[in-house]
């Protein structure tokens, strides 16, 4: 993991060359060429169908829980807990079919089966070509979206990407906390990483003749890359990528982010000069 992230980052150049100029904004090329993108809720639908037999006082039969155990997301998850408990010689970061059972035979789960229900609907109105179309403007020509969206219904709160360089997948948390828009907003972030990450071979390549401290210098402007995921996500720099007005601290998200786009031209001005 630690090797993916320095890739990443070395890969990010490319969102700063995109600022200086050599990755301008463009219009889409292609689209349907660079574009593979999957939604896949079957793990979650599997979940809200157990939590529907419960609800309706009904026996849940091995083949139910099979049909669970079967999805593909169940079983990505299942190996990145794993991965995690081996990682950490903690054999109690990952979980078992049993375990898992206990999660969903839960109370506290049941109590939300309702929620999640209506949450998943919202979630699955969501255009996400469009949101891949969108950020392809902010990345470089070359640059590819291959990935695998993943809502379900787990025990930890998490969201994160999942094999970057083989076969990316998105995992997110269904929340019933967070709306369609913020979802969209979420899973464009992530593609405009997996975007960059396409890249790796391509610009390690580019990086093989460079001076060891020019390398490093490459690897440090990865932190761009970050940046731009955030300005691709949000559609461009005059939206604002924070949470609904009625969240907390979503009006001081907004103020910083508008504030730091009008004086971005005059901070990088006053770099240079120093």
């Amino acid at each position: 993991m630690l090797k993916w992230m320095l890739s990443f980052c070395v890969v990010s150049l490319f969102a700063f060359a995109a600022i200086l100029g050599d990755y301008s904004l463009r219009a889409q090329s292609a689209a349907n060429d660079r574009i593979r993108l999957t939604l896949d809720t079957t793990e979650a639908e599997c979940v809200l169908s157990i939590l529907a037999l419960r609800r309706e006082g009904k026996a849940i039969s091995e083949t139910d829980w099979q049909k669970l155990f079967d999805t593909e997301p169940y079983r990505r998850l299942k190996k990145l807990e794993m991965q995690i408990g081996e990682m950490y010689h903690r054999s109690d970061l990952a979980f078992t079919d049993e375990d898992f059972k206990k999660f969903v035979m839960s109370d506290g789960l049941l109590n939300r089966s309702t929620q999640l229900d209506a949450t998943l609907h919202k979630w699955r109105t969501v255009d996400l070509r469009a949101s891949a179309e969108r950020v392809l403007k902010y990345l470089p020509l070359e640059a590819t979206i291959n990935a695998k969206v993943y809502p379900t219904i787990k025990p930890n709160s998490n969201s994160f990407v999942f094999e970057p360089g083989s076969n990316p997948a998105i995992f997110l948390y269904l929340d019933p906390e967070k709306s369609a828009a913020k979802f969209e907003n979420t899973v464009a972030h992530e593609l405009h990483h997996i975007g960059l990450a396409s890249l790796g071979p391509v610009y390690e390549k580019k990086l093989a003749g460079l001076t060891e401290r020019a390398r490093q210098a490459a690897q440090w402007m990865g932190a761009f890359g970050e940046g731009m995921a955030m300005l691709a996500a949000a559609g461009g720099r005059t939206s604002i990528p924070t949470q609904p007005a009625q969240k907390p601290n979503a009006r001081a998200g907004a103020v910083i982010w508008l504030t730091s786009i009008l004086i971005f031209s005059r901070s990088m001005v006053s770099s240079s000069i120093s």
